[in-house]
């Protein structure tokens, strides 16, 4: 009786086993033959035998259910989810350990060039919903967590794209990236764009270039951090905004970019006192970094200190000349006053004091306006082709009477490509 027992136990392994080769091989004929319509038939069916299977097999059985959802120029977001699952769940090494990995790698490509296509018909949302999926399946890649947020942030969609930013900051993201750089032997000039360090150490070999080093790009953190808490703002989170700054500030305290963020945070919820002390507490870190300064001249801006917002503009241009924002806000600032005396000049009637009046006001109003030019002016050498000011340039001449620089700044003006 006992031999029996073990006869009929000993064949039915052996037909169980029969029949999960049976299953695997018809379905590594079906993929082997691209014909993925029917691998993905013969996944079903050999799956209700996957927990009998010896681990070689199920191994196998998992390669060949990825590559029958991964098929060929797959675009369907609910296959490639499957075929991630099946190949992430491979742990052994070897060719079918290397065969998973280039399956999720060329997975990987299918889903980016998804959002890709979303992004460039500018469905931002479905590019965010994928490259977070994206993510999801790979992340050991956290740029594409990134690049959903920023799509999420084009669509409008500040709830998601607050979500993915939360989780940028979660996972510790700061988008520095390696660049492999070496200097023009004939012009000096750095080049930092090589393709790969083998790409440049060729270039460098080749006698063309020398000075081979390895930078790493400026941590995005801070401004991950920033769109963050801007982020919680417009979706009426302000204390949650303040909060990720203050958690961030606890584990980088010395961070000056996260404390500008709390700065201008606080700014932009009407806390000014909060924020002119912390950003004289940058001033006082780096006396010598003209974002500080422009920034407090925004906060003096904004609450009516011309004086003082001012003041600091023009330190800031000092310490960044290049700074066309404070260019531009000094040009707004001075045509402040003008705005008044214009508002003025319309509310004066007809009698001979109001006409002396008008007078007196358009001369001052022209002497205000005169002031505005060596701004733009400046502005416009750093931006030569911003439309706005040219535009503001023109009819500040066109105002004053200054006919040949209207014309000369009108041709400018026309030549440049509409926004």
């Amino acid at each position: 009786m006992k031999v029996k027992l073990l006869s009929i136990l000993f064949l039915a392994s052996t037909l169980m086993t029969f029949g999960q080769k049976k299953e695997v091989k018809a379905l590594e004929k079906a993929v082997k033959s691209a014909n993925f319509s029917d691998a993905k038939s013969a996944v079903a069916a050999a799956e209700s035998l996957l927990s009998s299977m010896d681990q070689k097999t199920k191994e196998k059985f998992l390669l060949l259910k990825g590559q029958a959802f991964l098929g060929a120029n797959n675009k369907n977001i609910e296959d490639l989810k499957k075929a991630a699952v099946a190949f992430n769940e491979i742990k052994g090494s070897g060719s079918v350990g290397a065969a998973a990995q280039q399956g999720l790698a060329t997975l990987i490509q299918s889903m980016v060039g998804i959002a890709i296509d979303n992004q460039n018909t500018q469905n931002y949302g479905k590019a965010a919903e994928v490259l977070e999926q994206t993510y999801d399946l790979s992340p050991i890649d956290t740029s594409f967590l990134y690049f959903a947020g920023t799509n999420a942030i084009n669509g409008k969609n500040y709830t998601q794209a607050a979500s993915i930013y939360q989780k940028l900051v979660d996972v510790g993201y700061t988008g520095r990236e390696k660049r492999f750089t070496a200097i023009d032997k004939t012009t000096g000039v750095k080049k930092d764009d090589f393709a790969s360090e083998v790409d440049r150490d060729l270039f460098v070999k080749s006698g063309e270039y020398i000075n081979p080093a390895v930078e790493l790009t400026e941590s995005k953190r801070g401004d991950i951090i920033k769109t963050l808490a801007t982020l919680y703002i417009q979706t009426d989170q302000n204390e949650t905004a303040l909060e990720v700054i203050d958690k961030a500030l606890a584990l980088n305290p010395n961070d000056l970019s996260i404390l500008e963020t709390k700065a201008s945070t606080l700014l932009k919820l009407g806390r000014r006192d909060e924020f002119f002390k912390i950003n004289k507490e940058l001033i006082e870190k780096d006396p010598n970094n003209g974002k500080w300064y422009y920034n407090l001249g925004v906060g003096y801006h904004d609450s009516g200190n011309t004086e003082e917002a001012l003041k600091n503009y023009e330190k800031a241009i000092e310490l960044s000349p290049e700074n066309i924002d404070a260019y531009n806000n000094i040009v707004q600032l001075i045509l402040d006053g003008d705005e008044k005396i214009r508002n003025e000049m319309n509310s004066l009637g007809n009698s001979r004091a109001d006409f002396d009046r008008f007078d007196a006001l358009k001369l001052e109003r022209q002497k205000i306006q005169r002031k505005t030019i060596p701004y733009l002016e400046k502005a416009l050498d750093i931006d030569p082709e911003n439309r706005n000011l040219t535009q503001q340039l023109f009819q500040i001449h066109s105002i004053l009477g200054n006919q040949s620089e209207a014309d000369a700044v009108k041709a400018r003006l026309d030549a440049l490509p509409e926004n």
